[in-house]
């Protein structure tokens, strides 16, 4: 067997032990956090990465630190199968937890009063510090932009950053520095797309690339014409446009023209293949289950290896956001029907 079939079997039968409908009825018949972590460790996956916790100790940061941790070493041992170009695959992927914690601790610097630094700290991603671009760790001990600057001065998050310098923290626009790093990681994915894969699977892993970027852009637009009635000036400075199956004019138009009930008609028509099972009234949820189709058609009919390391990574990604989705609604007694209308499987 070669080594994608190789990669492509062993991912296949890691997916087959996720979380299915049985196992997700019984999470939301759960009634607090200890109950949640205590079915994951006997019945899942997950029992390896929560064995020897305390269900009764733990809080809902640490469980997903500890989730998450599960599934990088999942795809570590799916990179074993594969080359030095799916590790790069990977460690590009980690580029949105690095923007993640950047954000994060420029949030700890404008509200030092708040309880952010200790939760920032305490939910670091240190299982995947190996992976990153800078020492993680040492984020807790930033206490100013110049500082975050001088420490993140050799990575190719430095010229963004700088760019958005203030004197006053509070003048720097969070939305256009956020739009800026996300932008820089689409950017590096097609680079790297370029630079490392072939003919047709360059031409997928760029379509799923372009894809993700482009669902992302049209949520944003939507929920900003939706609930906030942002002006296109707003909306333009906010979205990172990246089309795939709507040309760039169509997503300017939506940005300049269209409601959001014509932004949502029209992510209709163009993911039509994709919308099996998705629900439009949550266009958080429906995008979700768009994505979770795409990757799921991929990881059971593909096998190149790039291709099934990030249609793994990111059907796991979404697993676990349904885990956290139950114990938030279980933490604020939320009904079992409106959790469920939130999970995608």
């Amino acid at each position: 067997m070669s080594s994608d079939g190789a990669m492509a079997a062993k991912a296949r039968a890691m997916f087959g032990e996720r979380l299915n409908a049985d196992a997700y009825a019984a999470l939301l018949q759960k009634k607090s956090l200890a109950e949640i972590v205590a079915y994951l460790k006997t019945n899942t996956l997950y029992r390896h990465a929560l064995e020897g916790v305390n269900e009764k100790a733990i809080h809902r940061g640490q469980l997903e630190v500890l989730l998450r941790r599960s599934m990088y070493e999942r795809l570590q041992k799916l990179l074993r199968y594969g080359s030095d170009a799916d590790g790069r695959f990977l460690v590009a992927a980690v580029m949105t937890t690095e923007i993640e914690m950047i954000l994060r601790c420029i949030r700890v610097l404008m509200n030092p009063e708040s309880d952010e630094r200790a939760e920032m700290i305490a939910e670091m991603p240190m299982y995947i510090s190996h992976y990153m671009s800078f020492d993680i760790g040492k984020l807790a001990e930033i206490t100013s932009y110049d500082d975050l600057l001088a420490f993140l001065k050799n990575t190719r998050y430095y010229d963004i950053l700088r760019r958005y310098r203030k004197d006053n923290l509070m003048e720097i626009d969070a939305v256009s520095l956020e739009h800026d790093l996300r932008d820089a990681y689409y950017q590096h994915m097609i680079v790297l797309a370029n630079s490392d894969t072939r003919g047709d699977e360059r031409q997928q892993v760029l379509k799923l690339v372009s894809m993700r970027a482009e669902l992302e852009a049209v949520s944003i637009i939507y929920r900003l014409k939706k609930y906030f009635q942002a002006a296109p000036a707003v909306i333009e400075r906010t979205v990172v446009i990246r089309s795939c199956l709507f040309k760039e004019a169509e997503i300017r138009r939506m940005i300049k023209e269209d409601t959001a009930d014509e932004v949502l008609a029209a992510l209709q028509r163009k993911y039509h293949f994709y919308t099996k099972g998705a629900n439009p009234q949550n266009i958080d949820r429906y995008i979700e289950k768009i994505v979770y189709n795409i990757y799921y058609t991929m990881i059971e009919t593909d096998t190149r290896s790039n291709l099934i390391l990030l249609s793994y990574m990111n059907l796991s990604q979404i697993e676990i956001h349904n885990v956290i989705n139950i114990c938030e609604g279980v933490r604020y007694h939320i009904s079992n029907d409106r959790i469920r209308a939130l999970l995608v499987y």
